[in-house]
């Protein structure tokens, strides 16, 4: 190519670019943007496997909750094959959750008060690790009574030390705190909920901690956001005085709550449930300033629905959250259930942590 067509083609290009900064349409790949692990749950249903097959290139990790123990300390799952083979070919971690069935206490209980029961679930847990080589395994056990907390804590001291020796990663999904003061809860939440998690403990043991950032407002509770900024912000500030930054992975929910005025049970479920509802005849709809999160609100049933959800505005405020308290990366429920404009956002303002090595 003759120099002079050379040097007038760079600054025609080089112009497109400066152009492309002063409008803000600068392709992102251009920008140093933090990195982020970008954690998203999975649950055994078609809107989770399309957009996770659709978006895996925008996930650090997968977390699907397929793994169940019971109270002799046996474990049951597996994760869809599918799901796992293309993974592995987009260098996406999978990090499967074990949960105590339903969440029931009594399970966990009797896990924990025989080590021989906890020894067997960690060998369970080993086993399908090393079957199907996942990355690591998280521990989504929930409803422990806060009298079992030094007991939770040995159990996930040992079983972080043992899935260490084998070179894999372990992480615990942990109730979102705001103190260690039982009287700044309900006696519920405290004693049965959120008490039993020693951030401190934990997070010596674990990788990472994902902490809940969500369910603030439930339907045991007035009409209000899944996670409102405010409440977050208070939690993280609270965990960052206990957790090291780089373990801690934000909780971000993408599902909406409904309320019934009339004493109906209320409904639950992602963005895409959400469309048509915002059309109904009477819709009044707004965006709450200070939580950072839209809802609306339609007459039926002979009352007053009212729904809190979460979308792409709501997702950004989130996002910036990370950024705000230096987070490591955040922790989404769940997968299927987003607005699909979140993707556009994560591209935009993260640049994908990927955890496992190139393929040779």
């Amino acid at each position: 190519m003759p120099a002079a067509s050379f040097r007038g083609r760079f600054r025609k290009a080089k112009g497109r670019l400066l152009l492309g900064i002063l409008l803000g349409s600068m392709p992102v790949s251009l920008f140093a943007l933090p990195p982020t692990t970008t954690l998203f749950y999975y649950v055994e249903e078609p809107p989770a496997f399309t957009s996770a097959m659709t978006h895996l290139n925008r996930i650090s990790i997968i977390a699907p909750q397929v793994f169940v123990m019971d109270r002799e300390g046996f474990v049951f799952g597996g994760v869809n094959p599918e799901l796992l083979e293309a993974a592995r070919q987009r260098r996406v971690a999978v990090m499967p959750l074990v949960m105590n069935k339903g969440f029931e206490q009594a399970t966990m209980h009797a896990v924990l008060l025989d080590p021989a029961k906890m020894q067997r679930a960690i060998r369970y847990l080993l086993y399908y690790a090393d079957r199907d080589d996942y990355w690591g395994i998280q521990f989504d056990f929930e409803n422990i009574h806060v009298s079992y907390r030094d007991l939770y804590s040995r159990f996930v001291q040992e079983a972080a030390r043992q899935f260490h020796q084998r070179g894999r990663k372990f992480s615990v999904a942990v109730v979102a705190k705001h103190s260690n003061r039982p009287q700044d809860y309900s006696h519920s939440s405290w004693t049965n909920w959120a008490g039993v998690f020693d951030y401190t403990t934990l997070s010596r043991a674990a990788d990472f901690l994902s902490v809940m950032t969500y369910d603030q407002h439930t339907h045991g509770t007035p009409p209000g956001p899944a996670a409102g900024v405010p409440w977050m912000k208070r939690v993280i500030e609270y965990a960052v005085t206990h957790v090291p930054r780089e373990k801690l992975s934000l909780g971000i929910p993408l599902y909406f709550r409904s309320w019934n005025s009339t004493g109906l049970r209320g409904g639950y479920g992602g963005f895409p449930a959400v469309v048509p509802m915002l059309h109904h005849p009477g819709v009044v709809a707004g965006w709450d300033e200070n939580r950072q999160v839209p809802w609306f609100r339609y007459p039926a049933d002979g009352g007053e629905h009212e729904v809190w959800y979460e979308d792409v505005r709501s997702f950004q405020a989130k996002l910036e959250l990370l950024k705000l308290y230096r987070l490591h990366g955040f922790s989404a429920w769940v997968i299927g259930q987003e607005d699909p404009r979140i993707w556009v956002e994560i591209s935009r303002r993260a640049r994908i942590r990927r955890l496992l090595p190139a393929p040779r």
